[in-house]
C-alpha cells in the first residue's frame, strides 16, 4: 500500500535507523527533506487534519523543542496483511503498518531527550488517511513553492 511517511524535526538524527526499520517491511519510493521554518505550524496543522486541534497544539509545541524545522517527507509502498477496525481512529488500519509505526516510535522514543509522544514519525496506514495527506501535501506546496 502506498503510504506517506514523515520523520519529525525531534528525530531527523535518527532518520538512518527509522529508514532500516521500514525497509524491513517495504520500499521507500522517494524521499525529501524539507526546512519549513515559518510554515512549520501550518505544515503539521494539516497533517493532523482529522486531529482534535489542542492535541495538535500541544504537539506544535513538544516538536519546536528542537530548534530546527527540518523534516523528512517520505513516500513509501508498505507490503500490507490484513485489515482491523481501529476503535482509536474509529477507521479500519492496516494492522503490519500500524505496527511499524509503533516501533519506530517506541524504539527511536529511548534517543530522544524530553519525548513527547508522537513528535518522531508519522505514517498513514489507511487509504483515506494518505488520499487526504496526499492532497494536503499538494496544496501545501503548491501554495507555498514561491
Amino acid at each position: 500500500m502506498l503510504c506517506i511517511g514523515i520523520i519529525w524535526n525531534r528525530a531527523i538524527s535518527h532518520e538512518k535507523e527509522i529508514t532500516s526499520l521500514i525497509l524491513q517491511m517495504g520500499n521507500i519510493l522517494h524521499e525529501k527533506k524539507i526546512d519549513l521554518d515559518s510554515r512549520f505550524d501550518d505544515f503539521v496543522s494539516g497533517i493532523y487534519f482529522d486531529a482534535n486541534p489542542t492535541h495538535v497544539q500541544t504537539k506544535i509545541q513538544a516538536l519546536k523543542c528542537d530548534y530546527s524545522r527540518t523534516i523528512k517527507l517520505m513516500h513509501l509502498n508498505i507490503k500490507t496483511d490484513y485489515k482491523y477496525f481501529s476503535l482509536k481512529k474509529e477507521a479500519f488500519v492496516y494492522k503490519n503498518i500500524e505496527a511499524l509505526k509503533e516501533k519506530i516510535r517506541y524504539e527511536i522514543s529511548l534517543k530522544i531527550p524530553n519525548y513527547y509522544f508522537d513528535v518522531i514519525f508519522h505514517l498513514t496506514d489507511n487509504k483515506y488517511e494518505y488520499e487526504k495527506t496526499l492532497q494536503f501535501l499538494e496544496n501545501f506546496f503548491e501554495k507555498n513553492i514561491s
